[in-house]
């Protein structure tokens, strides 16, 4: 299988479909098979942003929502360091397949968070094929250019903060917020999270809470912060 893998690898960097096609013909288990570093042909496809072999390897049993190096999925590979143009006719292609851009690499990135770190430059199109058009009406609904950004800066600052408070509380520590590194966080918002954990200690769920608080990103926080945030706008 090495060898067919490897053959099959070249096959994708060469932009070989009938290549590509014939090997997978001959060995239909390719579609599904890891290289090395935990990769499969469809994410060093979609790393390529080949949409016609992403659509071969898609047709014969590749899946859309494998995780391969890092943790990383297809459709992050697809919009992994390029222009937008080179993306989204891959990110298409994958959507369609029923790729989820909810799911999370190990450095807790989503797909559209990956692709507003790894983009050359920011497109609201792509990002909204990803999740963000709701996100993009409320930020508009928002105000102007400064408010949306005072509003960005307090939500990633909010987040940050609670992330540190939970993270510290989960392992038995006490939380603080460094007001000088963070200063547009929520203090309220951050007070009421910490008065939720301390009413917490007396519930014999507590070591459920503290074992879910360790397991936590700032990714998973993300939604909720803004929520919160938003009800107080």
């Amino acid at each position: 299988m090495s060898s067919r893998y490897d053959d099959a690898l070249a096959a994708i960097e060469n932009d070989d479909a009938p290549g590509l096609i014939e090997l997978l013909e001959a060995e239909p288990k390719l579609a599904k098979a890891r290289g090395p570093d935990g990769d499969t042909l469809l994410h060093w496809a979609c790393h390529h942003k080949q949409t016609e072999l992403v659509e071969v390897l898609l047709s014969t049993g590749a899946d859309v929502n494998a995780k391969g190096h890092f943790g990383r999925t297809p459709l992050q590979y697809a919009v992994t360091d390029c222009e937008a143009d080179e993306a989204r006719p891959v990110v298409e292609v994958l959507l369609a397949a029923g790729a989820d851009p909810r799911l999370e690499n190990d450095g807790g990135f989503d797909a559209l968070a990956w692709a507003r770190q790894e983009l050359w430059e920011p497109d609201d199109a792509l990002f909204a094929l990803l999740g963000a058009s709701s996100n993009v009406r409320r930020l508009r609904a928002v105000g102007g250019p400064e408010e949306q950004v005072r509003f960005i800066e307090a939500r990633s600052h909010t987040e940050l903060a609670a992330f540190g408070l939970l993270e510290a509380w989960g392992h038995g520590q006490a939380g603080a917020t460094d007001a000088s590194q963070l200063p547009s966080a929520d203090a309220a918002a951050l007070e009421a999270l910490a008065e939720t954990l301390k009413s917490l200690e007396a519930s014999a769920w507590e070591p459920l809470f503290r074992a879910m608080a360790r397991r936590l990103t700032p990714a998973d926080l993300r939604a909720t912060v803004e929520q919160v945030l938003r009800g107080k706008a």
